[in-house]
């Protein structure tokens, strides 16, 4: 156990080799490190509706920014994959736009999580790139959503390195300590 947390510690110390800041998010049953990179900003409260977390260009409002990328944990059971998570999604985008354009996207990602990524677009709203790992009882799902094409693959480069700085740490319940009972 100590080697592995002087691992840690020394993997966090070297900010996981991105430009950017590390963050910690702890939850009481897991810990996820996430890269925000420069002249950006991780937000955890402003887009809580419909996400976890929101990371923006700073220096704007996250509804105002050019490009964003939010954010979420979602529940998965034994048997759903990234792969179904996102034929759902894509079969839902599919009805409520009937000239949908979706498309498999290769990140090129360096990841211990293999991210299943398509793009989403709809003519006359946002294009989204849609970024799915599967975790040990959740989905992490990473988007990153603007309004022009050109914007958002200028901001690819961003949303690469989100990705490939997300950890997810499982946190290990302490042991109960049973004492004894003193005798009748």
């Amino acid at each position: 156990m100590r080697k592995l947390t002087l691992c840690l510690a020394l993997w966090l110390a070297a900010g996981i080799g991105f430009s950017g800041n590390t963050v910690r998010l702890n939850s009481r049953h897991f810990t996820v490190l996430l890269t925000e990179p420069d002249g950006w900003v991780l937000d955890t409260k402003s887009a809580a509706q419909i996400a976890h977390f929101v990371l923006h260009e700073r220096g704007t409002p996250w509804r105002q920014a050019e490009a964003v990328v939010f954010g979420r944990f979602s529940p998965r059971g034994e048997s759903e994959t990234a792969e179904t998570l996102i034929l759902e999604d894509e079969g839902r985008f599919r009805l409520e736009c009937p000239a949908a354009d979706v498309r498999e996207r290769d990140l090129e990602l360096e990841s211990p999580y293999p991210f299943t990524v398509k793009s989403f677009r709809c003519p006359g709203s946002r294009i989204e790139l849609v970024a799915v790992a599967t975790l040990p009882s959740s989905f992490t799902i990473f988007v990153l959503s603007s309004g022009r094409a050109d914007l958002l693959e200028s901001r690819l480069e961003a949303f690469k390195e989100i990705l490939e700085g997300f950890r997810w740490l499982p946190r290990e319940e302490p042991p109960r300590i049973r004492l004894p009972q003193p005798p009748e």
